[in-house]
């Protein structure tokens, strides 16, 4: 992990994504991080991540995925008060908003945990990315168990959802379930989250008209992907690879780059409280 933050790899890239099947895993499993010049033995993620946010490396990190139960406290606070080293971007997939359904899912954690969290975060980062993703019509999905769905994502602080119908796949517990969904109901719950999921992006994409936020340029130049993930197009005349600030459009599709200071690391500044 170190090894792809050394300068070498620096001059190339400008963020590097924190990605791995299971990352919480970390803390359950031995594993090392840098202190000075020596290598470590740790058991906990937030210690990677807290070395990760101590590396002289001239570079934002985005950790791509991370199971509600292994997102603590200790995470948030770390993006928190990280002055824009790790960028304000979450993905916690709930997959359901019924706790009976969470249980027959086999996941840790309740609806009520979930709905703490991200309301959390996004009471201490206004302007964060939250996605989710959800699975509809797994083995038993009652409508009320889909209309706790209903009743709980549109009022949610999440800013995109992946919606994915179940499908059985050969040897896992749930393919030997009985009551299972009809593919036309399966279909049709899906359509809904995924509307939702779109009226959650088009409100966040909203919020953000007038802000300002640091971003990278990809592709042509033309392109940039804010710290909050949004992806904005500016007029050409701007290098690949490239921090810059941008002032964001009305309908979030584009934005007008500003003047940025230095290294660009730096974030509007958060609620630590």
């Amino acid at each position: 992990i170190f090894e792809g933050t050394t300068a070498e790899v620096v001059d190339r890239f400008r963020m590097v994504d924190f990605v791995g099947a299971s990352a919480g895993e970390w803390k359950r499993r031995p594993g090392f991080v840098l202190v000075g010049e020596e290598l470590e033995r740790s058991r906990a993620l937030i210690d990677l991540l807290r070395a990760l946010g101590d590396s002289t490396a001239d570079v934002v990190f985005r950790i791509s995925s991370l199971e509600p139960m292994d997102c603590t406290p200790d995470i948030v606070d770390l993006i928190v008060r990280s002055a824009g080293r790790f960028a304000p971007h979450f993905h916690l997939p709930l997959q359901h908003a019924a706790d009976r359904m969470l249980t027959l899912m086999r996941r840790p954690y309740t609806l009520e945990h979930y709905r703490t969290l991200v309301a959390e975060i996004a009471r201490r980062l206004p302007h964060a990315s939250i996605g989710s993703d959800m699975i509809v019509g797994f083995p038993g999905e009652s409508d009320d168990d889909f209309r706790a769905n209903l009743e709980y994502l549109p009022f949610s602080p999440l800013t995109h959802l992946h919606v994915f119908p179940y499908s059985d796949r050969p040897g896992t517990a749930a393919s030997g379930m009985r009551d299972k969904v009809d593919g036309v109901t399966v279909r049709e719950r899906g359509r809904q989250l995924r509307e939702i999921g779109a009226d959650l992006a088009r409100a966040f994409r909203d919020s953000q008209a007038g802000t300002e936020r640091p971003g990278l340029t990809l592709e042509d130049g033309t392109l940039v992907v804010t710290d909050n993930y949004l992806k904005v197009r500016i007029p050409p005349g701007f290098a690949r690879n490239q921090r810059l600030l941008v002032r964001i459009e009305t309908g979030a599709a584009a934005a007008t780059p500003l003047p940025s200071p230095g290294a660009g690391l730096e974030m509007p500044p958060a609620s630590t409280r």
